[in-house]
């Protein structure tokens, strides 16, 4: 019988290892990276087919009227789901009828509903309209600062809540 050799380590010696385990890590970090990055995209499109006006938008522009009459309503869900169908309307990638949303005159009462601590769904969803509708043109921007939205998002970005203080950065 002869002697038995002492068997290879199977662990890398010198600076493979290091360099194994840090090409490990900036995938790892990568990955995490395009992971948020997909959950932002589809946190931001809920409800939103993502590039097209369709006729779909054509009917809510005919319903602008109704809507911003809900924005008023005294029920509290029903001005929440008008201020949900208003986002998601100026979400449309291309060519958001944000001029339109404008002259309805609802510029005020999204920078008014910022203002409901107690309401934060509410906070979100107004800070995101108003996120897109100052995202449009400079005229546009200039809508958003003349209503006072720009110190209302600052006060936001002490919200107890994480997807407010999230909304009022993009926002600024």
């Amino acid at each position: 019988m002869s002697a038995r050799q002492p068997q290879r380590s199977v662990k890398q010696t010198s600076g493979a290892a290091a360099d194994a385990r840090n090409q490990r890590m900036r995938n790892t970090v990568e990955l995490r990276k395009v992971k948020t990055d997909e959950k932002l995209k589809r946190l931001r499109n809920v409800g939103v087919e993502v590039g097209v006006a369709g006729p779909d938008t054509s009917l809510d522009i005919e319903r602008l009227p109704e809507i911003t009459q809900a924005l008023y309503d005294p029920n509290e869900q029903v001005q929440e789901e008008a201020t949900r169908e208003f986002r998601k309307l100026l979400s449309i990638e291309r060519n958001p009828p944000i001029q339109q949303v404008i002259h309805a005159g609802v510029v005020p009462r999204f920078v008014e509903f910022l203002t409901f601590w107690h309401r934060p769904t509410l906070q979100f969803e107004a800070a995101w309209a108003l996120t897109n509708i100052a995202s449009g043109t400079s005229e546009h921007t200039h809508v958003c600062v003349e209503k006072g939205a720009v110190p209302m998002f600052v006060q936001l970005l002490n919200s107890p809540n994480d997807d407010v203080r999230e909304q009022a950065v993009w926002a600024l």
